[in-house]
């Protein structure tokens, strides 16, 4: 709306002279205009599929999006593993997440009303129990300490379909005793984002070869 008034400008400055706006409220308007152009081409693009918080931040290596305070310090464990399959591409339409991208699920209880769900083959895959300490470090299996490079995590506090379809699609089986997935946690890692993955053991035998080579 704002932009067709702009539009409108040369007719209003011509034919309604005495009700023109001030050349300052012009510039407010030219001002909103720009700021909300990024704003109204997304709506365009939401209007035509479905469009996720992570389209917004494609760039951005260490991203977090949304409250996760519920998140933090709570222990998890493994309920399942799966990948993205064609239907869940083709209805979802995440773009970070194409068909075949590998994807774990991890919750505090069985239940599974409340998921963290992430994506990529990163160290995270392979954790029987998971913690998350911040937006890109995690603790596994209680002791060992992983550190992603790359980590975009966002988080929901209502109900989504897609979760549950990822639930579903993980278990191979479709449950009536599942309600939705009241609050969940969409992590994307990166296989390529060197991750750092050091446990005790790791760093015992990092000292030991130390001691080694000085004696």
């Amino acid at each position: 709306m704002l932009s067709k008034l702009r539009h409108l400008k040369p007719i209003c400055e011509t034919h309604f002279e005495s009700k023109n706006l001030a050349t300052s409220d012009w510039n407010i308007i030219d001002s909103l205009v720009t700021v909300l152009e990024a704003v109204y081409l997304a709506t365009l693009k939401l209007q035509a599929e479905q469009l996720f918080f992570p389209d917004f931040y494609k760039n951005e290596s260490i991203t977090q999006v949304g409250n996760c305070s519920n998140l933090f310090g709570v222990p998890l464990k493994l309920q399942c593993t799966g990948s993205i399959t064609k239907a869940l591409s083709r209805n979802y339409k995440d773009n970070n997440a194409v068909e075949g991208t590998p994807y774990a699920i991890f919750a505090s209880d069985s239940l599974m009303l409340s998921v963290f769900v992430t994506m990529y083959s990163s160290p995270l895959m392979y954790c029987n129990s998971l913690t998350v300490t911040e937006r890109n470090t995690f603790t596994c299996d209680e002791f060992q300490q992983i550190t992603l490079a790359v980590s975009k995590l966002f988080c929901y506090h209502y109900p989504m379909r897609y979760f549950a379809d990822l639930r579903d699609n993980c278990l191979k089986a479709r449950n009536a005793a599942y309600n939705a997935v009241d609050h969940s946690a969409l992590h994307y890692a990166d296989e390529s984002g060197q991750a750092s993955f050091w446990s005790a053991n790791c760093w015992l035998m990092l000292l030991i070869a130390l001691i080694c080579v000085c004696v």
